[in-house]
């Protein structure tokens, strides 16, 4: 199951690709017998580049979860990476604005890559 952490995340305005990647991470959560959650989407602060306000980057809680489920979701996520999106298990400190472990996957394809998983 697909949740969100509370009311203050906000996901209307994400693009499609967005909901084509949390569709894929909501399946591979559910393979491990996980709740997927999403911690951030659209509001907050991010780093400079983040691909964040624009739609394009959301974030999914893993900090409690077990250190092999969570290598194999990682795995799983990564697949993500043939159609454009970048897969980071986010580790606290590990940037300027990371205060928590999560999965942060956006779509951001370089030249070469998909440029729309729909086409």
């Amino acid at each position: 199951m697909l949740k969100l952490k509370d009311n203050t995340v906000i996901v209307a305005g994400l693009h499609p690709e967005m909901y084509f990647a949390l569709g894929l991470a909501e399946y591979a959560f559910a393979v491990f017998g996980k709740e997927c959650v999403i911690t951030a989407a659209l509001e907050g602060e991010h780093n400079p580049s983040s691909r964040h306000p624009l739609g394009y980057a959301v974030d999914i809680h893993n900090a409690d979860l077990e250190t092999e489920i969570r290598l194999g979701l990682f795995l799983k996520l990564q697949r993500l990476e043939r159609y454009g999106f970048d897969v980071v298990d986010e580790r606290p400190g590990q940037t300027g604005k990371t205060t928590a472990a999560h999965f942060h996957i956006e779509y951001d394809p370089k030249p070469g890559e998909r440029v729309s998983v729909f086409g």
